[in-house]
């Protein structure tokens, strides 16, 4: 019987969300830091988790109307995609 290894063991999806939740704490470090450099207080740094939570928290906004241009781009776009993807992946 052969052994496995630990990424067998623990499959894939765990290693993506150690990854994914990596990635983004690196991000906010990163981007932490680079508030208090440019604007030089202390205080800076946390100013991007509070405008993400600022906007998870708010309503969304909404158009009255329909995009008639967001509309046609997409339904053109869509299949223009979907056939040029075929053509390279058969």
């Amino acid at each position: 019987m052969p052994e496995q290894t630990v990424a067998e063991a623990w499959g894939l999806v765990p290693a993506v969300l150690g990854i994914v939740a990596v990635g983004l704490v690196l991000g906010v470090v990163v981007t932490a830091v680079d508030r208090v450099v440019v604007f030089g207080a202390p205080g800076a740094a946390v100013e991007p988790i509070r405008s993400s939570a600022r906007l998870l928290v708010e309503q969304r906004r909404t158009t009255l109307a329909p995009d008639r241009l967001l509309w046609r781009v997409g339904c053109t776009a869509v299949p223009t995609l979907a056939l040029s993807l075929w053509r390279w992946c058969p």
